[in-house]
């Protein structure tokens, strides 16, 4: 009978331990954890508006498919204070400024990682009609060799007939290969636009200014602009 009471006293003494363990707070999370989920709280929080203006003041763009942050940009010695080179085809004028970017997805089509943006101006000062298919190619000193989309299968407003003096804006982009590397230099090959006759393009005679050109850029720190 002793034995019997002995071993029931002792199972309730491990039972009630192990409710006593069971019932014991958690350990508070580090204060860095607390400080993260902090900030993506704030961040959930913030309405959409409010994210907008604090992308605006990384200068990030932020498109359907993906944002695009600023790593650096790509110039020469042609090159304009504001960041853009240009290149005159006969009366269409196109510039271009090329820049290194860090790209979120925000949609299943989005890119991922570093990529080439390619900003884009242009102006039809020409008094007839040019087609303008946008066409680039891109080689890196990190030996990549990309193009982003173009013609049809872009949506690049720039890429477009543009039926008498036109002015447009937009940008292309090309996801690198290697996301590990960061190319120094690039050379950029242009296709030229054509001139729009009766409605037509003529491939062979059409062609305004080089047919191809090349240009050669050279990678320098991007410098976020002030806020006004």
């Amino acid at each position: 009978m002793k034995k019997i009471l002995i071993i029931g006293a002792t199972a309730l003494f491990l039972a009630a331990c192990g409710d006593e363990e069971a019932t014991k707070p958690a350990e508070e999370p580090k204060q860095e954890e607390s400080k993260q989920e902090e900030i993506t709280k704030n961040e959930d929080e913030m309405s959409e508006s409010e994210w907008m203006e604090q992308q605006a003041k990384k200068e990030v763009v932020v498109s359907e498919n993906e944002s695009m942050e600023p790593i650096g940009v790509y110039t020469n010695e042609e090159t304009d204070e504001e960041g853009f080179f240009k290149v005159d085809y006969e009366g269409f004028i196109l510039k271009i400024s090329p820049k290194l970017v860090n790209a979120i997805p925000l949609s299943p089509d989005g890119i991922s990682g570093k990529a080439l943006k390619i900003d884009m101006q242009t102006e039809n000062t020409r008094d007839g009609d040019v087609d303008y298919n946008g066409g680039i190619t891109i080689i890196t000193d990190t030996k990549e060799q990309i193009s982003p989309e173009s013609g049809l299968m872009s949506d690049n407003p720039v890429i477009q007939t543009y039926m008498g003096q036109v002015k447009e804006e937009g940008y292309s982009l090309a996801a690198l290969k290697d996301n590990e590397s960061t190319p120094q230099k690039i050379t950029l090959i242009l296709d030229a636009p054509y001139e729009v006759v009766d409605g037509t393009v003529d491939p062979v005679n059409g062609v305004l200014g080089e047919e191809e050109k090349r240009i050669e850029f050279t990678l320098e720190e991007y410098q976020q602009k002030e806020m006004e």
